[in-house]
């Protein structure tokens, strides 16, 4: 982790086979690193106390502590985790821990905001969600992505970096494939004949590296 104010986050995007998570440094003006980047391999279905369950990795990672400049050792303040896939379980897992370290989330395309006001998701015997139960935060995934990408498009330059500059190590070439495997098309509504635009996924593309950051983003 590198010298100054820098708080880190972590995006999880939850697969049926693995877990895909980023580990971002952040500076107060957005400017940032890239920590760590991996899977957790396993079926992501199973609840964190049965064996191979991928989820206990995730605990691991959560605990864990990250060095930085100075000796100062680093935790992960905020964890987001996708809850578009496998939900309940997502909600489980999340629920073991203070929400003031790890969320759920699930993305809106339609959404005005980055991040939307929280709603319960637990139901009585009746049906009606509790007020106090457990909550899913919903994101704006649309709005997220353009401003990584515009973040992405910054020049280095001379000196210090502009904000929102983001640093990488020497990630493979998949990583950087996801994570700029979408882009903005325009689409025609065929009755009313008004444009807007969409985000679509480029052919052969997967986008888990790009949901892990935007989620670390939301964090």
């Amino acid at each position: 982790v590198p010298a100054g104010p820098v708080m880190l986050t972590c995006g999880v995007d939850v697969q049926r086979d693995r877990l895909v998570y980023e580990v971002v440094g952040w500076s107060p003006d957005k400017e940032s690193w890239s920590i760590d980047a991996s899977e957790f391999y396993g079926n992501t279905s199973l609840e964190a106390t049965e064996p191979d369950s991928p989820w206990a990795a995730l605990d691991v990672l959560l605990a864990h502590s990250f060095p930085g400049d100075g000796g100062i050792d680093h935790l992960i303040a905020m964890m987001a985790v996708d809850s578009g896939d496998q939900a309940q379980v997502v909600y489980n897992w999340c629920r073991r821990h203070p929400m003031t370290r790890v969320i759920a989330c699930k993305g809106s395309r339609l959404a005005s905001m980055l991040v939307g006001a929280p709603s319960p998701v637990d139901v009585t015997a009746r049906g009606r969600k509790m007020q106090r139960g457990y909550r899913v935060w919903s994101t704006g995934v649309s709005i997220a992505k353009a401003e990584l990408y515009g973040w992405l498009r910054l020049p280095r330059g001379d000196g210090d970096p502009p904000p929102g500059y983001c640093h990488f190590p020497e990630y493979g070439e998949s990583f950087f494939e996801q994570l700029t495997a979408e882009h903005l098309v325009t689409v025609v509504n065929r009755k009313t004949r008004r444009t807007r635009m969409e985000w679509h996924v480029l052919p052969t593309r997967e986008t888990h590296w790009l949901a892990a950051r935007i989620l670390a983003r939301v964090a």
